[in-house]
Formats: structure tokens, sequence, C-alpha cells
């Protein structure tokens, strides 16, 4: 299962936490919970709004992998395991690196492979779905 800690861009405001989930469906700017569907967060100008609030990050403590979907056949579909997992202003970040960046077109631009796709699949490491 997996813990989302929202983080409020004044340092005087408290995270939020949801979770735990089964794992977290990134549909370009949605954040979905995998089975349900159900909406958690959508970035809006460069943040996260959950609840009506707007926060400047999202993380996630590992271990997790990322899967990609929908994207091309000829391209691997699974990373990790990380050790964590982060979103912040339309960029995601496998341990502290660049993974992926939130495009104009609402794709994911896949740094190390130069490839778009349209979702992202961060599951914990014990939960990975083939």
């Amino acid at each position: 299962m997996l813990m989302l800690v929202f983080t409020p861009r004044a340092s005087a405001d408290i995270p939020v936490q949801i979770g735990p989930v089964a794992g977290v469906r990134i549909e370009g700017n949605t954040m979905r919970e995998v089975h349900r569907g159900a909406v958690l967060a959508e970035c809006e100008g460069h943040h996260w709004v959950f609840d009506g609030r707007k926060f400047y990050r999202a993380d996630c403590a590992g271990p997790v992998t990322v899967s990609l979907e929908g994207c091309s056949a000829a391209i691997p579909k699974c990373f990790g395991p990380f050790r964590h997992f982060s979103l912040n202003d339309g960029m995601a970040y496998v341990d502290r690196a660049v993974f992926a960046q939130l495009n104009t077109s609402n794709q994911w631009f896949i740094e190390r492979l130069e490839a778009e796709c349209p979702r992202l699949l961060l599951l914990p490491l014990e939960g990975r779905m083939s």
C-alpha cells in the first residue's frame, strides 16, 4: 500500500496524507486511485489541488515501481524499484532525479526514453501488476 503526502507551499500549513491506497494512476494532470478510479488530486497551474486546497508537491516513500501505460509497445514499461517518488511543478521524480515531465499536450515526456506516454502507474513493489 502507498501513502501520499501533499505539502502546501506555506511552511506553517500542515502536510496532508492520503492513503493507504493500492496504487496511483497519473493520467496527464489527474491523479487517480488505481482500482476505483477516484480522483485524488489534479494539477492546476503548477499546483496539486486536493479538497479545494493547493499543494506544491506530492511525495510517496517506496519501494515503488513506475509503469508506463498507453505508450508505444517498443519502449520499456516498468521501472524501479525506487526509494522515493514525487511530483512537483509538472515534473515526476524518482529517487530525487527527473523521471518525466508533463508537457503541453497533457502527456508525460519520459526523459530517459525521449518518449511520451499518457499515464504513469505508481505501485508498491509488492503490488506490481503484470
